[in-house]
């Protein structure tokens, strides 16, 4: 077993790092930092905790495959459109103020059309990490909660608690194995087992001082979106799959990921653009690329 030569504990996550070379905690993650800030902050008393077991997935494929997929909205409307055609199709005929079930709120928005997705916008930041879904996500328009937006504001403040609420990423990508949600409040972890083998873990956290509603978005989204009986994962599991099975025959050997591109992001180590613009893929893979290559210059 590889010894722990540093060890970060940060709003109670502990990061550990297994050498010495390359830049300390705060120096490789930087601003993306504020994503856990806002995961934490969810709570009242700024406390989380991990309840409701963990769904544990096995995926023959790369794991870069899957933190493409984490940034990609344009996959969205057509891979998952069986599960958002039919949930759409249970909903339809209801009134415009008819409140809607948990699991209704969380897959109809995925299949919100393009424009929708390039507007919510991203962000990249130095040495792979990035932010989709800086204006608003499909989180974003879940049922208000006065009770707890209140207890929000009497803990951090109006403004702040205004700043933390409003604020709901589709997915913050700490690169290169670690995925957050804010609301609902999980993580997925990416563990890399060989090269077309990765392991997904989903974590819930309860936020302590909240009430239970928000656990149970967090416990029924990994469940609709994670689980390995998921309506929503298998799509992606086939894709995956059929990818890395793609990439072993010999025909074109590029793989573009050119939409968006613009020299400029060249010569930027942060930059926010459109949501549909895979420039946090490229920035994923330059990231990757530099650290392969660190010990060879």
């Amino acid at each position: 077993m590889t010894p722990v030569r540093h060890m970060a504990v940060y709003r109670d996550f502990v990061f550990v790092k297994l050498g010495d070379a390359g830049p300390d905690f705060e120096g490789y993650f930087g601003d993306v930092l504020r994503a856990i800030d806002n995961l934490v902050d969810r709570s009242p008393v700024g406390r989380l905790r991990v309840e409701g077991g963990v769904l544990r997935n096995i995926i023959h494929c790369n794991w870069k495959m899957y933190l493409e997929n984490i940034n990609d909205t344009v996959h969205p409307l057509s891979t998952h459109e069986s599960a958002t055609i039919a949930a759409g199709r249970l909903w339809e005929g209801q009134p415009p103020d008819a409140p809607k079930p948990m699991a209704m709120e969380q897959i109809l928005p995925f299949g919100a059309g393009y424009d929708f997705f390039d507007r919510m916008g991203g962000r990249v930041y130095p040495n792979g990490h990035s932010l989709l879904g800086v204006n608003f996500s499909i989180h974003s328009g879940y049922t208000a909660l006065p009770e707890y937006e209140a207890a929000m504001r009497a803990a951090h403040g109006e403004a702040r608690a205004a700043e933390i609420l409003q604020r709901s990423p589709q997915n913050a990508l700490c690169f290169p194995s670690l995925a957050l949600k804010g609301s609902p409040q999980a993580i997925r972890v990416i563990r890399p087992l060989a090269a077309d083998r990765t392991l997904i873990e989903a974590w819930s956290f309860r936020a302590e001082g909240a009430p239970d509603v928000l656990f149970q978005r967090a416990l029924t989204y990994n469940r609709l979106v994670f689980s390995p009986m998921s309506v929503v994962a298998h799509d992606d599991v086939h894709l995956f799959e059929s990818i890395q099975r793609g990439l072993r025959a010999d025909g074109n050997e590029w793989v573009s990921l050119h939409r968006g591109f613009d020299r400029s992001e060249l010569e930027q180590e942060t930059a926010t653009v459109g949501g549909t613009n895979e420039l946090l893929m490229r920035n994923q893979f330059r990231a990757w690329a530099k650290f392969m290559t660190l010990a060879m210059r």
